[in-house]
């Protein structure tokens, strides 16, 4: 079986949930893992990761979805880049969430397959805390004996 090339597993606790219905009548769940970063002058910090999940996925791992819960998720990573209304471009991420276990029970991610869910049905969860992220490309090296192609680009694809 092929696995996904963007799976994410992550640990952490469920905060912030909310469960409701689409204008278009699907069903979702918005929630946020968190997990503790360490200690700071005294207090303690906190990562948020943004999650969503949809459709029978989450009609039947609802039960799951319970704040201050420790949980380890599977998912996919989704990114979308977009115009808010000034006019600038930002960068939403979140977890399509395909799978929800115990911690205690983290055997059941490698024994059931996960399952998706169609692009159509998600939503972006947009998070009003700058995104921190680096990222190192290196360019790819070409045989001599390559003959590179310019690539077919329609306009109405472009961003901008």
């Amino acid at each position: 079986m092929r696995k996904p090339l963007n799976r994410v597993d992550l640990l952490g606790e469920i905060a912030y949930p909310q469960i409701g219905t689409s204008s278009q009548g699907n069903d979702y769940a918005r929630f946020s893992l968190k997990y503790s970063k360490g200690m700071k002058d005294g207090k303690e910090l906190f990562v948020l990761i943004p999650c969503m999940m949809f459709g029978e996925t989450l009609q039947q791992q609802r039960h799951l979805i319970v704040e201050n819960s420790q949980v380890v998720i599977r998912g996919n990573l989704n990114v979308q880049n977009k115009q808010d209304d000034y006019g600038e471009w930002k960068r939403d991420f979140f977890i399509n969430v395909t799978r929800i276990v115990d911690p205690k029970n983290v055997k059941e991610l490698n024994e059931a397959p996960a399952q998706g869910v169609p692009v159509s049905q998600q939503q972006a969860y947009t998070t009003s805390e700058p995104v921190e992220h680096r990222v190192s490309i290196a360019p790819r090296r070409q045989s001599k004996n390559t003959v590179t192609q310019p690539a077919e680009i329609d306009d109405d694809e472009m961003p901008f």
